[in-house]
């Protein structure tokens, strides 16, 4: 069930201060190498931990400091918090934002059903309408990645995805193995792309895309004034490091980028304004104020981003009964 409402926050986990550890990264089995989609699946996930170890991890949060940006159609930066709860399939996304127009927004689910909601103030962002419509992406356990509990990498053999692996590719100097994840039932026109650096097999890139036609006008002319709509979500994980004894990125990037003009959409940015290419993974440039006064590029793009650096985690701690369930409006 979905719905705009006020709905209770989760719990602080400001007393979980932990030190984090680097871990030192793995090696390869033979870097470069090219793997069935079983296999790569499965150094993924022993890169995170043993999967004995992984079957433990029955209940997981983190929490850290979040800068949302508005980077193109606007200027807006605001400081804030997220945190991740997950209990087995069941998970809840917290974006907190505690003054300004932004408000916060929560995503909930309990692997099947999902609440999408806005949790105080602010107004309805981008991102919460697309996912609105692509609450998929959070039934199958594919936001958040291995942050959760869900991750869907965890359940290939209960959800069935078609996965296709693609080979290796360069993303930012970076050579990573590229699957295709195709969600079995209702994941509709959703491209789901997920990367995994080449010699750690840390899972380091997720890019959901949709494209929509343009519509047709009424006249012969208005109908060549339409363009097509082109939406991209993208997650990057970085910095891993040892958190309550497994190895997990610590810095997650979310971005959501919409275009109504011709741009063309991929990792590396080509064929972008310049202004915005940098920030969908390729160019030298860094996201910044002097980028961000150079003004939107035109076409009617957007592209958001949320920084959030975890700083605290908790496994195996308790969640309140029916918590998961009242955040879902469940009965």
């Amino acid at each position: 069930m979905k719905g705009k409402s006020s709905i209770p926050r989760l719990l602080v986990l400001s007393g979980l201060g932990l030190t984090l550890v680097l871990i030192p990264a793995m090696q390869s089995h033979a870097a470069g190498e090219e793997l069935a989609p079983r296999e790569l699946v499965q150094r993924h996930l022993k890169s995170i931990a043993p999967l004995d170890r992984l079957k433990e991890r029955r209940v997981f949060a983190v929490q850290g400091k979040c800068e949302y940006r508005l980077l193109a159609g606007g200027v807006l930066t605001a400081p804030g918090m997220a945190q991740l709860t997950s209990k087995g399939k069941a998970y809840n996304i917290l974006f907190d934002f505690p003054a300004g127009e932004y408000g916060g927004t929560q995503y909930v689910t309990d692997g099947t059903r999902t609440n999408i909601a806005y949790t105080s103030g602010g107004q309805v962002n981008p991102l919460w309408i697309f996912l609105e419509g692509q609450d998929v992406l959070l039934r199958e356990g594919l936001l958040g990645g291995e942050l959760t509990t869900a991750w869907a990498l965890l359940d290939v053999k209960g959800r069935k995805p078609r996965l296709k692996y693609r080979g290796i590719q360069e993303i930012d100097g970076r050579k990573v193995h590229r699957l295709d994840y195709r969600i079995r039932k209702g994941g509709g026109d959703l491209t789901c792309r997920l990367y995994f650096d080449a010699e750690t097999y840390h899972h380091v890139l997720s890019t959901y895309e949709v494209k929509v036609s343009a519509p047709m006008g009424a006249t012969p002319e208005e109908s060549a004034r339409q363009r097509m709509t082109r939406t991209r979500l993208e997650e990057r994980f970085a910095d891993f490091k040892d958190l309550d004894g497994y190895t997990l990125p610590t810095t997650w990037t979310v971005r959501f980028f919409r275009s109504t003009n011709d741009a063309d959409i991929n990792p590396l940015g080509s064929g972008l304004d310049p202004n915005v290419r940098g920030l969908l993974g390729g160019a030298p440039t860094s996201p910044g104020p002097d980028l961000v006064n150079k003004g939107a590029p035109t076409g009617g793009t957007i592209l958001l981003q949320w920084k959030t650096t975890i700083a605290h985690s908790a496994k195996n701690e308790v969640i309140p009964p029916g918590m998961l369930q009242k955040l879902l409006k469940i009965d």
